[in-house]
């Protein structure tokens, strides 16, 4: 069964800012992971008028960005491509990110990174955060004018299940030395959720543990200001070693990774992967909000949740008296019992 997608309704949000508000205020804010510093190569402006590529296309270094787009009214998720001279769109099912040797670095042994089990001696596979000039520099954007015309607050991008030879990861780190913040594992076998704030760019690190052709599934969705709910999928294709034919990865069939995730089934598991132990926390959908102002990692109802904490004073005061009430609502103490009664639910999965 697909694991739940646990999202805040309007007033238990305000709730949790009251808390988190607490907490920094009580100086223990620094159990939280802080959000990776505004980066200036981040800064970009998405055109109306940016044209479409058709056909299949081989991107082995430059800027790459997933998201959604709305094309004669339709909501599709596309690449946009901005490795060339002008940006263009391309159809991601049609394009191969050519992961070349030049991205090979040692695997990671720090015990912060006991999630990926890597060994020493060990060679893996890294598209940075950072952009090297080297690597293809791939990331996800919700810039797009008809996006950020029609969207509520943001979207849903749900990655996964992933397909390969070896094991995949993508995570944020604040800086060098910062703690690395897991938003997928393909060995879960099922969609990850990372929700990203309309009109934001960013970039995470993604790694592979071995050489050859992965599929991921991609999916954003997201409500609209007139009410509607749209949602589209594609797949990512990726040509991982400069050895590895790219034309293989872009022949490669990607229905058994889009049928099980559509299903929230777990696709078969590669030979090489059997013996990994499953990523912590597997059994629940984290929801990880990226954008702008303070991050913050919480726990609601079992899931790890990112919240940006930009209340200002009045509105952290107003919340911590919905605080209140709330506790009065559930403990029957206090001035009244009666008042809000809104609660956070989990809610399946829409992709």
């Amino acid at each position: 069964m697909r694991p739940c997608h646990t999202r805040l309704r309007p007033r238990r949000l305000a709730i949790v800012l009251a808390l988190l508000a607490t907490v920094l205020g009580s100086g223990t804010a620094g159990a939280a992971p802080t959000p990776p510093p505004d980066d200036p190569a981040l800064a970009q402006s998405v055109a109306p008028d940016e044209a479409a590529a058709s056909g299949p296309a081989v991107i082995d270094v430059g800027h790459v960005d997933v998201g959604p787009r709305v094309v004669d009214g339709q909501w599709q998720v596309m690449a946009r491509d901005d490795s060339g001279p002008a940006p263009v769109w391309r159809d991601p099912a049609q394009t191969v990110l050519h992961v070349t040797d030049a991205a090979l670095m040692d695997a990671p042994t720090d015990p912060a990174y006991d999630f990926m089990g890597g060994r020493a001696g060990e060679r893996w596979y890294v598209v940075p955060q950072t952009q090297n000039p080297d690597v293809v520099w791939l990331g996800w954007n919700t810039q797009d004018p008809g996006v950020t015309r029609t969207v509520q607050r943001g979207a849903t991008m749900s990655i996964g299940p992933v397909s390969g030879p070896g094991r995949a990861w993508m995570f944020l780190q604040n800086g060098t030395f910062g703690k690395p913040l897991p938003l997928m594992d393909s060995q879960t076998g099922a969609p990850q959720d990372v929700w990203v704030d309309v009109n934001t760019h960013v970039h995470a690190n993604w790694v592979f543990s071995a050489p050859g052709t992965y599929l991921a599934r991609l999916t954003f969705s997201a409500d609209t200001l007139d009410g509607r709910h749209v949602s589209a999928t594609t797949v990512l294709r990726f040509a991982v070693g400069s050895a590895t034919s790219t034309q293989d990865a872009l022949a490669l069939d990607a229905s058994a990774v889009l049928d099980a995730g559509a299903a929230g089934a777990t696709p078969s598991t590669p030979a090489t992967t059997q013996d990994a132990s499953p990523a912590p926390g597997s059994g629940s959908r984290a929801t990880l909000l990226v954008g702008g102002g303070v991050v913050v990692l919480v726990l609601v109802g079992g899931a790890w949740i990112l919240l940006r904490a930009r209340a200002t004073a009045r509105e952290r005061a107003r919340a911590q008296a919905e605080v209140r009430a709330d506790r009065e609502v559930r403990t029957g103490v206090g001035p009244t019992a009666e008042g809000p009664t809104g609660t956070a639910q989990p809610r399946g999965g829409r992709e």
